[in-house]
């Protein structure tokens, strides 16, 4: 009985994990797609960030961060650069990029190294 339990648990913990790699993959894919769009269809691009975000949340993905400055951190809202948010590389004190969401008004910079 034991072993079965065992033999059980380890095919669930493999299924798991292939449909978190088959998540992972079809989250790229989505974002290229939303990327690609943005200009021609800014609204495709948008539900296709939302189906991002709830692909996320089902399979408790952790996003990446080329793909993390794509969200508001104040109103979790998709940014579609030169849409819905203004970025900036600026100089000084050090050089970063600013993101500015144009729904909320937050702003946040990221250090280039």
């Amino acid at each position: 009985m034991f072993l079965f339990n065992i033999i059980e648990w380890t095919c669930v913990n493999k299924s798991r994990r292939l449909q978190k790699r088959i998540a992972q993959e079809r989250v790229k894919t989505l974002f290229l797609n939303a990327i690609n769009y943005s200009s021609s269809n800014p609204e495709v691009s948008r539900q296709q960030l939302e189906i991002i975000k709830r692909i996320l949340l089902k399979f408790n993905i952790r996003l990446a961060y080329p793909y993390k400055i794509f969200f508001c951190r104040k109103c979790k809202s998709p940014l579609l650069p030169g849409m819905d948010s203004k970025i900036r590389i600026v100089n000084k004190p050090k050089l970063h990029v600013k993101i500015l969401c144009l729904k909320c008004g937050n702003a946040y910079r990221k250090f280039i190294v």
